[in-house]
């Protein structure tokens, strides 16, 4: 195989394809937000070969994958992928930790207790390359006080006596080459996402977008803000690129009354409607939400979108 020396994807399937790679599997635990207990654990040769397979599969993905600008509110799809430089990476002590894993605790406790996400780190010619998957979504079985667990073994059923993990065939995230690359947006938001800064800045948000386009029940919508992530992240991209930077109140109903957003005024003034119904109205309309198809002329939901 040729290797692109330009295109570190293609240098990464190209090493990780040889022989010499060499897999490691580390578990981490949330300690303290946003740090991480990261321990090594031992593998047998074939749970290793199958976790290298694994990581062979993800590094061919990403050379097949197109880079999209990085947005943690685009819904990232199979065919494509993020890039984040080391000034972007996650602040954590994760990626320290991991760059010197082979002087890792030693994972040892007879009873597993479910961590945060694991991450295989594989050793190739000239560097390693870390793979990760958050475990949320993923199982750790064992016995447990009332439940009783047991093994089939083709023929018998046997007590569960030890911990039992379950992985998945895919990764959120790879680094190579002091580049991090997404694979799942999800999987890796719902993981090193800055919840806490979010919703710090929603009340200065909300307020500057009164400022310019006023808001009745603004503390009710301050209050839900802060209490969701999805729409603190939403009302972000609204503070920098919102229709209320641009637009008056007039043009404002205009498009409201366009794209049927029902929402609520009093006077020029809009009103947050609090209820599970009423909740996102005024995020839908000020981050222009709603669009028209240029050939039919049908109107789309477009909450996640991307300027080109």
């Amino acid at each position: 195989m040729t290797i692109n020396s330009t295109d570190p994807r293609q240098e990464l399937l190209h090493l990780i394809s040889d022989d010499s790679a060499h897999p490691f599997l580390t578990l981490a635990w949330r300690t303290t937000t946003p740090d991480y207990r990261v321990e090594l654990v031992e593998l047998e040769q074939g749970v290793g070969n199958a976790f290298l397979a694994y990581a062979r599969r993800a590094a061919e993905s990403l050379t097949q994958r197109t880079l999209i600008p990085y947005d943690p509110e685009w819904l990232l799809r199979d065919h494509e992928y993020f890039l984040l430089s080391p000034e972007e990476f996650p602040s954590t002590n994760l990626f320290d930790d991991l760059g010197d894993f082979h002087n890792l605790a030693t994972f040892k406790r007879k009873n597993l207790t479910k961590p945060r996400l694991y991450i295989l780190a594989i050793q190739i010619q000239g560097g390693v390359a870390l793979f990760g998957k958050r475990m949320a979504y993923l199982q750790v079985l064992k016995q447990k006080p009332g439940v009783f667990a047991a093994v089939w073994d083709g023929s018998t059923f046997n007590a569960l006596s030890e911990s039992i993990a379950t992985f998945s065939q895919t990764f959120d995230w790879l680094t190579w080459r002091q580049n991090l690359y997404v694979l799942d947006g999800s999987g890796f938001h719902g993981e090193f996402r800055d919840g806490a800064s979010l919703m710090n800045a929603v009340a200065g948000q909300v307020t500057a977008i009164s400022a310019k386009v006023g808001i009745i029940n603004i503390d009710a919508m301050i209050a839900r803000c802060q209490s969701s992530v999805p729409m603190a992240s939403k009302l972000k991209r609204i503070s920098e690129h919102g229709l209320h930077l641009t637009s008056t109140p007039a043009e404002l109903k205009d498009y409201a009354q366009t794209y049927g957003l029902d929402v609520q005024w009093q006077d020029n003034k809009l009103v947050f409607d609090g209820s599970l119904e009423g909740q996102w109205k005024i995020l839908k309309l000020l981050d222009e939400d709603r669009t028209e198809g240029p050939v039919t002329h049908r109107h789309y939901e477009s909450a996640a979108k991307r300027e080109i």
